[in-house]
């Protein structure tokens, strides 16, 4: 929880824009601990799985309410996001580990594509679970011998 949240709940006239009996619902550890899964789920939908930015859910804070309880200003919204995708990263270097333990070996076809994220990336994918296996900076489409895992365009 931001810094500056904590500050404005211990505020006596903080100002809040909302019901008395939901500021004093949010006031609580049951609250808190609401208003905690509501930005997680916010950033979950609108940054992770829509792709868009930390001022859209800066946007979805102050239009749904909930900045009157959490800090929604870009710098507290940006270290939020941060957090959660080290958190989403560690999880899937867990879950992978664990699962490929328990996997059996299987044949895999590979299917030749590109990508445009910050310029030209060939890429080899498993075409089911769309898994990107190899890729490597470009300036063309002309495959290359030895494409190195994980390359950096730039």
């Amino acid at each position: 929880m931001a810094r500056g949240t904590l500050r404005h709940w211990l505020a006596s006239d903080a100002g809040i824009e909302a019901p008395a009996g939901l500021a004093a619902f949010c006031a609580t550890p049951e609250g808190i601990a609401w208003l905690q899964r509501a930005l997680v789920a916010a950033h979950w939908c609108i940054s992770e799985r829509g792709g868009a930015g930390i001022r859209v859910v800066m946007e979805f804070l102050e239009y749904s309410g909930l900045a009157s309880f959490i800090g929604a200003s870009y710098g507290t919204q940006q270290a939020f996001q941060a957090e959660l995708e080290s958190h989403i990263l560690a999880c899937a270097d867990e879950q992978r580990e664990a699962l490929a333990r328990e996997m059996p070996h299987r044949t895999l076809s590979i299917a030749e594509d590109e990508t445009w994220q910050d310029g030209m990336r060939l890429v080899a994918i498993e075409p089911v679970s769309n898994f990107i296996l190899v890729e490597q900076c470009s300036g063309d489409r002309s495959p290359s011998p030895s494409p190195a895992l994980g390359s950096q365009c730039r």
